[in-house]
């Protein structure tokens, strides 16, 4: 069975993740060059890395650049040895929802948005 009819078998979300079905299908298909639009494929360094072993061209950033900027205390750091401007943020994680809140409430002037960790 080819590996399209395999792709189509799988369910949508298998299958739209499926990065090494995806690379197989490219390759035999002549594909130079993947644009991977938006949602997890177009940040996905494991993604980008596999088109490039296979010489496909992966329209978007580097493998380099989704690995700086896919983990966020590794882009905040870049952008400050940038003299790019950043504004104010934890560098730890808040053991409770009130501490993070007085942080807030302390060290800033403007509506943030709390990501909840793991």
């Amino acid at each position: 069975m080819n590996s399209l009819l395999l792709a189509i078998l799988k369910s949508p979300v298998a299958a739209y993740l499926d990065i090494a079905t995806i690379v197989k299908i490219c390759r035999e298909q002549g594909v130079e060059a993947v644009h991977p639009g938006y949602g997890f494929l177009s940040e996905n360094e494991a993604f980008c890395a596999a088109l490039c072993r296979a010489g496909i061209k992966f329209i978007g950033p580097t493998v380099e650049n989704l690995r700086q900027f896919g983990d966020k205390t590794t882009a905040k750091e870049l952008a400050i040895s940038m003299k790019v401007p950043v504004i104010a943020g934890s560098d730890e994680a808040f053991p409770s929802w009130k501490e993070a809140k007085t942080w807030i409430q302390e060290n800033t002037k403007y509506p943030v948005i709390v990501k909840a960790g793991t």
